[in-house]
């Protein structure tokens, strides 16, 4: 007798391979999936103007670094003495407009360095609700705490965002035609916009991804969704605030994810990688003791004999500053 509705793991082509490199861009819950790539090796660059929740504010980052563009003055406010950019996240902000103005500079150019390099894009869309600012009629990615009167609240709907990410996804394509995209929904809930309408907004994210993954070759939709609210379904997987996952429901994401994607060749490094990462974390009791000392060389040894599409450098000098001798 089945307790639940489990979503087993789909085999994905093209799968990610070692040496891979990633973009992560979107809500708090693409910020959980790239650290779990860093954790693992892989090289990825998340969220450099910080938290972006909204499909159009994703759209519009991405296009400034593909295009080598920038955000219009109007789109700097200032507040308690600080400057924030409305297009970013409040930790994109400053003393100055040209000390954020060059934050941005600097980020959108890794972001565009990177975005050339790498061969996963992974999206993470977490609502459809967005503020447009009365003053100027600029859609902005966040209100960084400015009075909610000197804004409008609306739905973004999926029949303006499909052409967006249509003519996004064509850009992406001439800029680095060797990019997967990966889209994904965030299961985590909005309830201050109540439960029905976090709802809608969610629907409106699901048609877009559902679109995109049905009218584009190189994008692919990622049930991350479906497996914190359907698969596992059950309180003990949120944290206390009820509305973000825990550690461990991140873990069964993450497991699933790689099953589905990574390839035979990736998943074994991770399995062997997991061992030296434990071994890694390791403190010892005496570093200086002849024990220790054997333990310390075995696992140098065993990250020399890594792939080397994998980059153990900063461990192996880490471990051969422990060596007595």
């Amino acid at each position: 007798m089945e307790f639940r509705t489990s979503l087993q793991p789909v085999n994905q082509s093209p799968s990610i391979q070692l040496g891979d490199r990633f973009v992560t861009l979107g809500s708090c819950f693409a910020n959980s999936m790239d650290q779990k790539l860093r954790e693992n090796k892989f090289q990825s660059l998340n969220n450099p103007l910080g938290i972006l929740y909204d499909p159009s504010s994703i759209v519009r980052v991405l296009t400034y670094a593909i295009e080598g563009s920038r955000p219009d003055d109007d789109s700097y406010y200032s507040i308690n003495d600080m400057v924030v950019n409305l297009e970013t996240h409040s930790d994109m902000r400053g003393r100055t407009l040209d000390e954020v103005s060059e934050a941005i500079d600097t980020r959108l150019s890794k972001l565009s360095s990177e975005l050339k390099k790498a061969n996963w894009l992974i999206l993470t869309f977490g609502t459809s609700w967005v503020y447009t600012q009365v003053s100027s009629g600029l859609q902005v990615a966040n209100c960084h705490k400015i009075p909610q009167k000197e804004f409008e609240k609306s739905l973004l709907s999926h029949i303006v965002t499909e052409p967006q990410y249509d003519q996004l996804l064509k850009k992406l394509k001439d800029f680095n035609p060797d990019l997967t995209i990966i889209i994904t929904v965030s299961p985590v809930r909005h309830v201050k916009d109540t439960l029905p309408l976090n709802s809608l907004s969610k629907s409106h994210l699901l048609i877009l991804a559902h679109y995109l993954n049905n009218n584009h070759e190189n994008v692919f939709y990622y049930p991350s969704y479906e497996l914190i609210l359907d698969d596992l379904r059950d309180y003990r997987f949120y944290k206390t605030d009820l509305l973000h996952p825990t550690d461990q429901a991140v873990d069964y994401v993450w497991e699933h994810f790689i099953q589905s994607y990574f390839s035979k060749e990736a998943l074994g490094f991770l399995n062997e990688w997991e061992s030296i990462r434990k071994a890694l974390l390791h403190k010892a009791f005496n570093p200086s003791s002849p024990k220790h000392q054997q333990f310390v060389k075995t696992t140098i040894e065993k990250l020399k004999k890594l792939p080397s599409k994998i980059d153990v450098a900063e461990e192996i000098d880490t471990l051969t500053m422990q060596l007595v001798g």
